[in-house]
């Protein structure tokens, strides 16, 4: 009997779960694809992505809430592989994996910069209180018993974080079905959730959405109520995320780094800076054209 590619990435144990089909469904429904790469009938190169037909063209991004989507490879050999595999797209925008050291070597015509993450590796509490800037160790110490952790449904979540974009005079890209799709995903495969933190008179200021894999926690997305004054309960909430991984000896991988003001808030913690490497490439020059007027985030949304 055959196996289908996509079976082997679901079925695989060392591929993180965001990179395999059950996820990608969850996160783009019917709108994504996985490139592979084989040798001698096994997988030694996985890159998912989101695809659809945009304008006419034939469009790949980065899956929602996933901007770490691998490529997950043994060798220079399946690295090059999937990135040749790339080049049918119209249009291509990803974002990589920080622990994909060496990006290189690219087709020619592949734009790579870098964006700035955090990644804290974190042994021991006290290792990490010590990492932390005194500021920050002073405002958990004011922070202590004024919160209590509790889980969040997804209607709840995506009422802060709808307030979080609007604060940042933005609009919220995500649905509140697409949250309530992860949200159950994670619960089910027990590999994540939705914290919220409120207050002595039980009133909800912060929630915070995470998942982990095999060696990572990552917060991927975070809401405030601001008529509340989110400022000490935010941080009390990573505070426990971070002790969470902690327990687990797992890193922490703070999202957000690319929000102004976000980066610089994530070191406080101790967490180093890293980079995503983001991947653009434009094959159709009508497409090219239209880039020059269009922001990459409409193209790619």
């Amino acid at each position: 009997m055959t196996i289908s590619r996509h079976a082997q990435v679901e079925a695989h144990p060392d591929i993180p779960f965001f990179m395999k089909p059950s996820w990608l469904e969850v996160v783009c429904p019917g709108e994504w694809d996985i490139h592979t790469v084989e040798e001698k009938g096994q997988l030694i190169g996985v890159l998912p992505v989101r695809v659809r037909n945009k304008w006419g063209f034939h469009i790949a991004t980065t899956p929602y809430l996933t901007p770490h989507s691998g490529p997950w490879h043994r060798g220079p050999e399946a690295r090059i592989g999937l990135i040749r595999s790339l080049t049918d797209y119209d249009y291509s925008h990803l974002t990589l994996d920080d622990r994909q050291k060496d990006p290189l070597p690219w087709m020619p015509d592949f734009n790579l910069t870098l964006q700035p993450t955090f990644i804290l590796e974190c042994a021991t509490p006290e290792q990490v209180a010590v990492q932390m800037q005194k500021k920050l160790r002073q405002q958990l110490r004011q922070a202590e018993g004024r919160f209590t952790r509790i889980l969040l449904d997804p209607q709840r979540f995506t009422g802060l974080v709808e307030q979080s974009f609007r604060h940042q005079q933005s609009t919220m890209p995500f649905t509140m079905d697409l949250l309530e799709r992860v949200a159950n995903y994670l619960e089910r495969h027990r590999c994540g959730g939705l914290w919220g933190a409120v207050n002595e008179d039980g009133a909800l200021i912060t929630g915070a959405l995470y998942y982990e894999d095999q060696h990572t926690l990552y917060t991927v997305l975070s809401g405030q109520d601001y008529r509340l004054n989110p400022h000490l309960s935010h941080k009390w909430l990573h505070q426990e995320l971070l002790k969470y991984g902690i327990s687990k000896g797992k890193r922490i991988h703070f999202m957000g780094s690319k929000i102004p003001g976000i980066a610089y808030w994530n070191s406080y913690f101790g967490a180093e800076i890293s980079n995503y490497y983001q991947v653009k490439r434009i094959r159709n020059r009508i497409v090219r054209n239209v880039s020059r007027f269009v922001p990459a985030s409409l193209i790619s949304r």
